[in-house]
């Protein structure tokens, strides 16, 4: 069973409708890995905390990223990347 316990508050993605949930799996795994990949760089995203890519647990392909309160200014995070080098 997927479950998480603690104090944070979390978002619950859930590709329920098409072209989404025919894709879910594709689309909940990257947004996962890209999430992970962001760690430790100047850009502001929450981390993945769990992840049904098949829907096995959920019923539908899910994703269960952290909520985010601040809201990210896109212009800024554009030029953090293209001044600097994010290994990416």
């Amino acid at each position: 069973m997927l479950s998480l316990t603690g104090e944070e508050d979390l978002v619950l993605r859930l590709m329920t409708r098409e072209p989404w949930r025919a894709n879910g799996h594709g689309l909940t795994t990257r947004e996962s890995q890209i999430q992970q990949m962001l760690v430790g760089t100047p850009i502001p995203v929450p981390r993945s905390r769990a992840l049904d890519a098949d829907g096995h647990e959920c019923g539908y392909p899910a994703h269960r990223p952290p909520l985010i309160e601040h809201y990210i200014r896109p212009l800024e995070a554009l030029q953090v990347t293209s001044s600097r080098n994010l290994g990416l």
